[in-house]
This record gives C-alpha cells, sequence and structure tokens, in this order.
C-alpha cells in the first residue's frame, strides 16, 4: 500500500489557516472579528476602510476566495496610499492565502516574501509570524518538506514564550506536520502531544480535534493501529460537536485506512463512504483535499478486496484531483518565481555596492583636489603625505570589500543553478516512482485477471483476454515513460552529450539506463518504468560496466557522475 507525500492530512494546511490567521488579524489590528458588512466598509472614509478591509478579506478567505482577494487588493492599494506599513504587511498575507487556496503557488510566495521583508523592517516578529506560517503551509502543499519545516520552526521560535497558548498549539501542530510531510513521525509525535497540551490549557476544541487527529495518523504509521484508531475516534466526536463537516469527514477518511491497515474492509468502507457524502455537501474551498485523500484510500481499499475495477477507477479520480491542485507547471512557476525573488534581491545589493563604490570614487576626487589645494602650502607637506597613505590604506580596503561582495554574488548565483538543477532532479524521480507506482498496479491487475480467466467459462475468458489484451496495449504506449525520458534528456543535456562522444556506440536506450542509474532510481523502478524485467535490467547494467570497463572496486553510480 503506497501513500505519496502530498496525502498524508494534506488538506489540514486549510483548517489551520483559517484558525491561526483569523487569531491573528484581530490582534494585529487591536480589534474585534469583523461583524461589518461590505456596505458598511464601502462607507467609511478611505483610511478607516484599510483594517475593516483586511478583517473582511480574512472572514471571506475560507469560501469566496476571488472576494477575499479582490478585498485584500483593495486594502492593499488603500495602505500604500496612506503609508500604513503594517496594514499593507497584514493585506499581502491576506492575498497570499487567497492565492494558496486557489493554488497559484508563485503568486503566493511573491505576496508572502514581500510581506515578510516589511514586517522585519518594522520590527514587528510576531506579524512576521504570520508571512512565515503561510510560507510553510506554502512548501508543505507542493510537498517540500525541508522548506516547509523550516518555514514553520521559525514561526514556532517567535512564538514560543507566547502567552497566547491556542496560537503556539497551532505553531506545535505546524511543525509536527512538517515532519510527517518528511516521514518522520518520531519527530512529528511530542510536537503533536505539546499542540494538544496546549489547546487543552487554553479549552480550543478545535486544537484538541486537530491534534488528536494528528495523533492518530502518526501513531498508524509507527504501526501503532489500537492507539491510532483511539485518538481518531476521541477527536470525531469532538468535531461532531463543533458541527464541523469537513472535519468529521477528514477523521472519517483517517480511521478508514487505519481499518484497511487491521484488515476490517467492510468497517473502512462504510466510514470511507460517510466521509464522501459530507465532503459532496460542502462548499468550502479545502473540499477538494478532502476528496484526494478519499480517493487514494478508496484505491487502497479496494485494491486490498480484490475490486480492481473500482480500485482503478478511484486512482483514475486521485490522479485527476491531484493534477488539478498540484502539476508539474504550478510547481515550476513557484521554483521560478522564487529564483526571480532572490535574484531581484542579488540586484538590489549590486546596486547599492555599485552606488557606494561611485561615492567612493567621489570622495576620493574630492580628496585629490583638496591635496592639490594642500600641496600649494608648503608648511603642510608632511601632513598631507601622511593624510594620502591613511587615504590610499582606506581605498584598499574599500576594493577588497568590492571583491569580497562580487565573490559572495558568484557563490549565490552557483547556488542558485545547483538548487534548480536538485529541484529538476527531484521532480524527474518523483514522476519516475509515479510511473512505477502506476505500472506495479496495472501489472498486478492485470494478473488477477488472467487468473480468474482460467478459471472462468469459455464466454467469460474471451471477454476478460480482451480486457487483458487492451490493458496491454494501454502498458505498451506507456506515454508517461516517454514524457519521463523527455524529462531527463532535456534536463542533462551536457551528461547525455559528454557520454556520446565518449561512447558514441551506445544506443538510445543504453544512454537512458544510464541516466536513470545516475538519478539512483532503484532495479525495480526501472524494470517497472521501461516495462521490462528486473532480470532484463540487471544483465543491461552488467553489460555496461563491462563495456566501460568499471573494476570492481569501482561504484557505477559515480563512475557515471563524471560525466
Amino acid at each position: 500500500m503506497s501513500w505519496l507525500p502530498v496525502d498524508f492530512m494534506f488538506h489540514k494546511r486549510i483548517c489551520l489557516i483559517g484558525i491561526l490567521s483569523v487569531y491573528c488579524i484581530c490582534a494585529f489590528c487591536q480589534a474585534p472579528a469583523p461583524s461589518v458588512s461590505l456596505a458598511d466598509v464601502k462607507a467609511m472614509p478611505e483610511k478607516a476602510r484599510i483594517i475593516a478591509l483586511n478583517q473582511l478579506s480574512k472572514k471571506y478567505n475560507a469560501d469566496s476566495t476571488d472576494l477575499s482577494i479582490e478585498l485584500a487588493e483593495e486594502a492593499y492599494a488603500l495602505a500604500v496610499k496612506y503609508k500604513d506599513r503594517r496594514q499593507e504587511g497584514i493585506a499581502l498575507v491576506n492575498m497570499a492565502e487567497g492565492y494558496l487556496y486557489n493554488d497559484l503557488y508563485d503568486k503566493a510566495f511573491l505576496c508572502n516574501a514581500e510581506a515578510l521583508e516589511i514586517f522585519n523592517q518594522l520590527g514587528f516578529p510576531a506579524d512576521a509570524a504570520l508571512a512565515l506560517t503561510s510560507l510553510g503551509w506554502l512548501y508543505y502543499d507542493v510537498e517540500d518538506p525541508q522548506n516547509s519545516l523550516a518555514y514553520h520552526q521559525k514561526t514556532l521560535d517567535i512564538l514560543r514564550h507566547s502567552l497566547d497558548k491556542e496560537r503556539l498549539s497551532a505553531a506545535f501542530n505546524a511543525v509536527g506536520l512538517a515532519h510527517a510531510l518528511g516521514k518522520n513521525y518520531d519527530k512529528a509525535m511530542p510536537f503533536f502531544k505539546e499542540s494538544l497540551a496546549l489547546g487543552t490549557s487554553a479549552g480550543s476544541q478545535v486544537r484538541i480535534s486537530e491534534s488528536l487527529d494528528n495523533i492518530g495518523e502518526a501513531a498508524m504509521e509507527l504501526g501503532r493501529y489500537e492507539e491510532s484508531l483511539a485518538s481518531l475516534k476521541e477527536s470525531y466526536q469532538l468535531s461532531k460537536s463543533l458541527d464541523d463537516r469537513l472535519r468529521q469527514a477528514e477523521t472519517l477518511n483517517h480511521m478508514a485506512r487505519v481499518l484497511i491497515l487491521l484488515k476490517k474492509f467492510k468497517e473502512s468502507e462504510q466510514y470511507l463512504t460517510a466521509a464522501r457524502k459530507l465532503i459532496d455537501i460542502s462548499n468550502s474551498n479545502s473540499k477538494k483535499e478532502m476528496l484526494l485523500e478519499n480517493a487514494l484510500i478508496g484505491t487502497d481499499l479496494y485494491e486490498a478486496t480484490g475490486d480492481f475495477r473500482q480500485s482503478l477507477k478511484r486512482f483514475r479520480e486521485y490522479r485527476d484531483i491531484r493534477n488539478e491542485i498540484l502539476s508539474e507547471a504550478k510547481k515550476y512557476r513557484l521554483a521560478q518565481s522564487r529564483i526571480a525573488y532572490e535574484e531581484k534581491k542579488r540586484e538590489e545589493e549590486v546596486e547599492r555596492l555599485e552606488t557606494e563604490k561611485e561615492e567612493r570614487m567621489l570622495q576620493r576626487n574630492a580628496l585629490g583636489a583638496v591635496i592639490v589645494l594642500l600641496a600649494v602650502v608648503g608648511g603642510l607637506v608632511i601632513s598631507l603625505q601622511s593624510n594620502a597613505r591613511k587615504r590610499e590604506k582606506q581605498l584598499s580596503e574599500a576594493r577588497e570589500a568590492l571583491m569580497r561582495k562580487d565573490i559572495e554574488k558568484e557563490k549565490l548565483e552557483k547556488e542558485a543553478l545547483n538548487s534548480k538543477l536538485e529541484y529538476k532532479n527531484n521532480e524527474i524521480i518523483n514522476f519516475a516512482l509515479h510511473i512505477s507506482q502506476r505500472n506495479d498496479l496495472l501489472r498486478i491487475f492485470l494478473e488477477e485477471l488472467a487468473a480468474v480467466q482460467s478459471a472462468a467459462s469459455a464466454e467469460i475468458a474471451s471477454k476478460l483476454g480482451k480486457i487483458i489484451h487492451q490493458f496491454k496495449q494501454i502498458q505498451e504506449v506507456n506515454e508517461d515513460a516517454e514524457r519521463f525520458h523527455l524529462s531527463i534528456e532535456a534536463a542533462h543535456k551536457e551528461f547525455f552529450f559528454k557520454l556520446t562522444q565518449s561512447f558514441p556506440d551506445l544506443t538510445k536506450n543504453e544512454k537512458r539506463l544510464c541516466a536513470q542509474i545516475r538519478l539512483n532510481l532503484s532495479i525495480k523502478d526501472i524494470a517497472s518504468i521501461n516495462n521490462i524485467s528486473v532480470k532484463s535490467v540487471e544483465m543491461a547494467r552488467y553489460r555496461l560496466r563491462k563495456r566501460f570497463k568499471i573494476g570492481h572496486d569501482e561504484i557505477f553510480i559515480e563512475w557515471l557522475k563524471q560525466f
């Protein structure tokens, strides 16, 4: 039973952002939660309208995202006009959360980055925690546990001594979820338990319910199924008392998954069906994340019960929803936005250094004029020489400082290029694992059909034979595998060029195998992607080692990395 990182409590970002940010905005504005209407706000004077617009933007964020973004944009424009930097930053965070709900990750990143810069300039760490939290959830959504953990940990460091236990509970919970995204469930569990303790102390049923649900999921991943089920049931009862349908659906999904692991398939199907009904009647923007998890759990349930048609149907539903939420293009645009933003900051730093350099040149020219004037005064010759040496030393130190800055710039550019290449490699590997898992599922499905065919009547066996033939044709076409090969060739052009130069007689498939080995894919995954046997991969790998004359004590992957 395979679970991709995106599906571990993916939608909890929606619940946490809603709970945390409503409180934070009210605290920042030093006003209660918004009770005014849109009509009331339109009647206010412009300057007084800024805070109310930000409050309303937060209010409508979860269920009317486009309206929320529109209100935040108006608040931002007025804040800029009246030079209210704090409200300007809050409006940017509101816009970022709206874009995050709409899965526009590149726009969300830029808004949060600008807001964070404003709050840091103002010296408001509690405000900065808002932008850091939003960035943490952004990278959580794009399945980047390292960056997600980094931002959430910064938030926790800021809030660690906060007297607001409910907000601190949410921060601990977020760090736990980032660890869980990286499959570090042992590390995640203490953060969830601390979140539960803080939520209990604050008397927040919402925080208690969320923490219990996360503890249940972590316990399940650690193989403690009975403990997991007990925690999830307690969370479910709390969500029922809160009349929160999506939270109920969330916990029902998780209980269904535990029951699959306990091989209680009938009960699991009942919970999964109940969750689906609650999701279908919801109008929340987080509905699609719930459907994603429900579809994937259904895939595993029906695979476990042998209903491969239903399993395949659920898998296709999962794939379609996942592609809508997290397409490769969206992830690429996020990476491009981050690189562009960092490049912009570096250019601004270079401009600042150039300005300083010009100022120093003007100072030096002025100094020269002074020296000429002083030279006329014969009695001050010795003093002028001493000053000239001192100034020359300062200029030399300034030149050295500029050289250090240039070296640092080159280092940052190199790191950016390496990060981009690493990002592309991670995307290719994730794509490869997706193809491998898909092919394995199809292979198992065909084997089961073949077994049924052998025991069926002649008429049914004939029909099953046609179905098997059709699926084998799909498997042979394998368009995803071809896209995967093209992605590798595009990302590693230099490797393919140098390999071809050194070994011009290599076939296309041999070159592709070299690239897949260089990416550190397992033999099993390589076999699945290329629709061949593991033995064929091993033989091809052996022949390549022999052709390349690689010694027994040399590691193949390290040898390939030299190209």
